[in-house]
């Protein structure tokens, strides 16, 4: 008789709850051996927060600041996992977005409470994708 592991039946919104205190070589060189879900969970999550793969952030984060470069859009769909409500949050850093002030919208989020509430891992890479404008 073959034992369940309690993470085989985790919801997979939990899963990903972990996975965003992770920072993403934690999620591909260690999440990934936890057991054989997660293996198949690690790439996936990989795609999500590095390629903004994930449809509904993604498309959140076009409607709150619609024609940003890749990286910034990058970084707006990984604060937008948390949901659109998350991201609309941010009154101030859409407005330098939209003004293409990249080191004020990077300022702004670096000075939030979500930063704070993130790995600061998680929270640099977001800054640093803004502050580029690209």
């Amino acid at each position: 008789m073959e034992s369940t592991s309690p993470f085989q039946t985790l919801p997979v919104e939990l899963i990903y709850r972990m996975l965003d205190l992770l920072d993403a070589k934690d999620i591909l060189f260690s999440f990934g051996h936890v057991c054989r879900r997660f293996y198949t969970i690690a790439p996936q999550a990989t795609d999500i927060f590095n390629n903004g793969n994930y449809p509904e952030a993604s498309s959140c984060a076009s409607t709150y600041a619609p024609g940003m470069p890749t990286s910034v859009h990058a970084a707006l769909t990984d604060i937008a996992f948390a949901g659109c409500g998350t991201l609309n949050q941010f009154v101030k850093m859409k407005a330098a977005l939209v003004a293409k002030q990249w080191k004020t919208a990077s300022d702004e989020l670096k000075s939030s409470k979500w930063c704070t509430d993130v790995k600061s891992t998680r929270c640099g890479l977001d800054v640093a994708c803004i502050a580029s404008g690209k």
